[in-house]
């Protein structure tokens, strides 16, 4: 901690670090006092968030509606960023501990392969409520009158066993990311490392944790769609994001086969360390791709 200057780097999953509301709180189990934090001013910070970018969102009046009003207050409050620069790789982790996909053969990830996948949409979650009023979202599809009228077959509901889950996201087409306690999923990585299209349903994901913001739009491999047309009609609004041209699908797939080099240090050809780096300078210097938010993929077809 005396060793911190610009350009070191610091990489941390603990929420309450590095966020200025928090860190009080946090003092007595992290060891570093407030003086320590000050030192730290400068260092790049790599979290499972971007909180530079998402504390200039909250400041937004579009961020103060709906789901947020009802939760998160400390965040709505603003949480000021503690270090200079920050850069987010969201949950990227996820997608190398479920390593379902055989990335040695990632020629996989082709149109044919893709139109010879069993099921259109893959979606399971668990009954238990989300926070911020995320569950009316989240439950949408798993009705039997609702998710029988998609695109079938689908694997759509609750929980099943792992061996299950595993074989059915691997072969489906579109893997559904809808937003949780916050914004963000692990059901995106999981999309990505096994090759599935993801769809998401999260208005604030793009600003609350992009990965590699300097170098990626989500829209180049994910479909975005709005999350007041998913809850108005989910049926309708899934239905025809999935009709897609050939070249349409061409893009996503190899959009997602760039992105898992850059974000699976395990790929054969892992473009994981140099992204790494290029996101730690661009980060010093302010170098981002604009955040796309809702409707991004879509409209781009």
């Amino acid at each position: 901690k005396n060793q911190m200057k610009r350009g070191s780097v610091l990489f941390t999953f603990i929420e309450p670090l590095f966020e200025r509301a928090k860190v009080k709180k946090f003092e007595r189990y992290s060891g570093l006092s407030w003086a320590d934090y000050e030192k730290m001013k400068d260092i790049v910070l790599v979290k499972d968030k971007d909180t530079h970018l998402w504390h200039q969102k909250l400041a937004t009046q579009e961020a103060k509606k709906g789901y947020w009003t009802n939760g998160m207050a400390e965040e709505l409050e603003g949480v000021a960023p503690m270090t200079r620069f920050c850069w987010s790789l969201s949950f990227a982790g996820v997608a190398t501990d479920e390593a379902f996909l055989d990335l040695s053969n990632n020629e996989d990830i082709a149109l044919t392969s893709f139109k010879n996948k069993s099921n259109y949409f893959f979606y399971h979650t668990t009954k238990a409520a989300s926070l911020n009023n995320s569950t009316v979202f989240r439950h949408a599809l798993v009705t039997s009158n609702v998710s029988s009228a998609l695109c079938q077959p689908s694997s759509i509901g609750f929980g099943i066993s792992k061996e299950e889950w595993a074989k059915s996201l691997q072969d489906s087409k579109f893997c559904l990311v809808i937003r949780g306690d916050n914004p963000n999923s692990r059901s995106l990585f999981r999309s990505i490392r096994n090759g599935c299209i993801p769809i998401v349903i999260s208005d604030m994901l793009p600003s609350y944790a992009p990965i590699f913001r300097s170098l990626l739009k989500m829209e180049d491999y994910a479909i975005l769609l709005k999350e007041e047309d998913f809850i108005s009609d989910p049926v309708g609004t899934l239905n025809n994001a999935s009709i897609l041209s050939n070249f349409s699908i061409n893009k996503f797939l190899n959009g997602i086969k760039i992105v898992q080099r850059m974000i699976l240090p395990d790929h054969p050809h892992s473009l994981f360390v140099p992204a790494f780096c290029h996101e730690t300078v661009a980060s010093m210097k302010q170098i981002y791709q604009v955040p796309n938010e809702g409707n991004g993929g879509l409209a781009s077809v």
